[in-house]
């Protein structure tokens, strides 16, 4: 299960994690191109152990934002051109035995985003 938590101090920045297994890579891709051709309006992330659930959403049919669920604080927005920079971050995670993708995002949560596969455990937090 792909699992996104917001880390005040990762590696000295704010970062929002998105992690799981290869699968769960698989599912993400699948997920974001799936929104990206509007297929689906939302995708629901696990947060991790103790972790707010979050959800990327489709917001106008020209952007999504990744929201907190709870409190719906906006933690990332991109237009749907940038989102396909975002399937080619992840697509080298797809068969990958381990290993990140991260990018500087403009956020009112985070600083960056940081992908990850194999790296940490489902209940990393």
């Amino acid at each position: 299960m792909i699992r996104a938590s917001i880390f005040p101090d990762f590696k000295g920045f704010t970062t929002l994690l998105i992690w799981g297994s290869n699968a769960d890579m698989f599912d993400l891709d699948q997920n974001l191109r799936d929104l990206q051709s509007k297929k689906i309006s939302t995708i629901d992330i696990d947060g991790g152990v103790g972790q707010k659930s979050l959800k990327i959403q489709m917001v106008d049919g020209q952007s999504i934002s990744l929201l907190e669920e709870t409190n719906s604080r906006r933690a990332w927005s991109v237009s749907l051109d940038k989102l396909a920079d975002i399937i080619y971050f992840v697509e080298p995670l797809l068969q990958a035995p381990g290993g990140h993708q991260y990018f500087e995002i403009d956020s009112e949560l985070a600083d960056e985003i940081m992908i990850a596969v194999n790296e940490y455990p489902e209940d990393f937090c």
